[in-house]
């Protein structure tokens, strides 16, 4: 509102004029600095009653003070009989700074849980072979088994199959698919294999490993083609060229191949150049062994004083010409004495694979 009531134009156009030339002022005080409020007291201003010694007035509570001016009244504290003691209320929800659950598939993946059951329990060898396994589980495992049969690798294969089953489809609840696979592989384990699998305790994963991998434990068709190699191996003796030492340690169908510490040491190779190793026990040239064997010949001759024992030659093959789609490599340490010396092998190894 310019005006207060109806006036003639001229003093309409008065008060206008002034009226433009107050924000005139107000916008040239602004430029330079000077900060203009309208209808409030400027801080450095002070009242004039304060400036007599009058105090601030305080602001007047708006709620009512809980102090009357009166005695409590305590007769229905004593009265002990009517006393209805105050039931606690559950605090519902969840608790204060509880993080959020990532359920980010390309972030987190579902694990296997601790069970509450003690004889369920120690069992993270095989949540960390299951995971292992399951990293390489395709298609290509299901073939030559239709679920029925009882040994290990079939058991596992069903349990990778309603794994990846409910990551297509999300029904049900993944933790209950885990923890079923799970009890029931274990169950089947301590039924074959009682004194390597007591329940509530640890057991050796290399040996869960090799127990489901190895085709003449397991009845599944598809095992042969996916961890299976061919070892050919010769026994080489030059007091005895003749004698076929290698009758029964010619061929070997191996699902785990194990890493020695001998067999570094015999070959010359370092312990860092695993990948040396391996390319030389994939060729004609094959890895120098000592399988701990002795000439029979020199055995059955009673005139031998010393007897020497036989080296070997092994060299990994292809099984029918075709390569396996998974190799399982197993660094052995039980052989070497000495913690020490375990920790040093160990730490050299290095796979680049």
């Amino acid at each position: 509102m310019l005006s207060s009531g109806k006036k003639c134009m001229l003093l309409g156009m008065v008060e206008l004029f002034a009226f433009v030339k107050v924000l005139q002022e107000d916008f040239a005080a602004v430029m330079r600095g000077v900060s203009i409020e309208y209808g409030s007291q400027t801080k450095s201003q002070t009242n004039i009653a304060q400036l007599m010694g009058w105090k601030k007035p305080r602001k007047r509570k708006r709620h009512k003070s809980a102090n009357d001016g009166r005695a409590p009244d305590t007769t229905k504290a004593l009265k002990m009989t009517d006393v209805v003691p105050k039931k606690e209320r559950k605090k519902l929800g969840r608790p204060p700074g509880a993080l959020n659950v990532d359920r980010n598939p390309f972030t987190t993946y579902p694990l296997y849980a601790v069970s509450k059951d003690p004889q369920q329990q120690n069992q993270c060898w095989m949540a960390a072979a299951l995971e292992s396994l399951y990293a390489l589980y395709s298609p290509l495992w299901l073939r030559g088994t239709d679920g029925r049969r009882t040994d290990l690798f079939t058991s596992l294969v069903t349990h990778f199959a309603s794994r990846s089953t409910y990551e297509l489809t999300e029904a049900g609840s993944i933790r209950a698919v885990l923890t079923k696979g799970q009890n029931k592989i274990f169950k089947l384990l301590h039924e074959k294999y009682p004194d390597s699998f007591p329940p509530g305790r640890f057991a050796l994963c290399n040996y869960f490993l090799e127990v489901s991998l190895e085709t003449s434990r397991n009845l599944s068709r598809a095992l042969r083609t996916l961890f299976a190699v061919d070892e050919a191996r010769k026994l080489n003796f030059e007091v005895h060229p003749d004698d076929p030492q290698d009758r029964f340690w010619s061929r070997k169908t191996q699902q785990c191949l194990t890493i020695r510490k001998d067999l570094h040491e015999l070959n010359n190779i370092p312990y860092v150049d695993v990948a040396k190793l391996i390319d030389q026990w994939t060729s004609a040239k094959g890895l120098q062994t000592s399988p701990g064997l002795y000439c029979r010949a020199c055995h059955d001759d009673p005139n031998t004083q010393d007897r020497l024992p036989l080296s070997g030659t092994t060299c990994l093959e292809l099984l029918d010409g075709n390569p396996p789609p998974h190799l399982y490599f197993a660094v052995e340490t039980a052989t070497i004495a000495g913690e020490t010396q375990r920790r040093d092998f160990l730490g050299l190894q290095d796979w680049p694979f």
